[in-house]
């Protein structure tokens, strides 16, 4: 497996989604699996510590629906 940052190219601690969705679009590779992908699993018991409260899944979301 890989970290939600890595496979998506989500900045961790980050909440500002227009800076997400930049990056993401800077990175072929991780914008294309967001595009591609139908079923996203996130193991809760690897989220970075600097994701709290869920806020990183929650960025992810609006991210994933942003993005396709």
């Amino acid at each position: 497996g890989m970290t939600i940052h890595s496979w998506g190219a989500v900045t961790p601690g980050s909440n500002n989604i227009d800076s997400q969705i930049k990056c993401i679009r800077t990175c072929k590779p991780a914008l294309q699996r967001w595009k591609n992908v139908k079923v996203l699993i996130i193991d809760e018991g690897s989220i970075h510590p600097r994701c709290t409260n869920f806020l990183c899944m929650d960025v992810s979301v609006h991210v994933g629906r942003t993005l396709v």
